[in-house]
């Protein structure tokens, strides 16, 4: 098969687990194995059922990242169980997870 996109790279700094991530931070969580729009869709609704409090719920399967604006405090480690726990079961893979303020 040929695949016209980048695969995805973990980030170079990702978010320690001990870490964490303050309202309005915006979270940035990169995924293997997104390969269409239909993929952004399945990304996007485990993301909102992992964290029913994201706002601004974003996929892109071209930059293998999907983006979300948290509206409560959470620990790196809570958010990374509860996306592993809906995105996993879907035949993705989490490489990482990183904050901005």
């Amino acid at each position: 098969m040929i695949n016209f996109f980048k695969k995805p790279e973990a980030p170079k700094d990702p978010q320690s687990l001990d870490s964490i991530c303050r309202s309005g931070d915006r979270i940035t969580v990169t995924i293997d194995g997104m390969m269409c729009g239909m993929c952004e869709i399945h990304i996007k609704d485990a993301i909102r059922k992992a964290i029913p409090d994201a706002k601004n719920v974003t996929a892109s399967h071209e930059s293998g990242n999907a983006n979300f604006t948290l509206s409560k405090s959470e620990s790196v480690s809570d958010l990374m169980a509860a996306l592993h726990e809906t995105i996993d079961p879907e035949g993705y893979r989490i490489l990482g997870l990183t904050t901005k303020n």
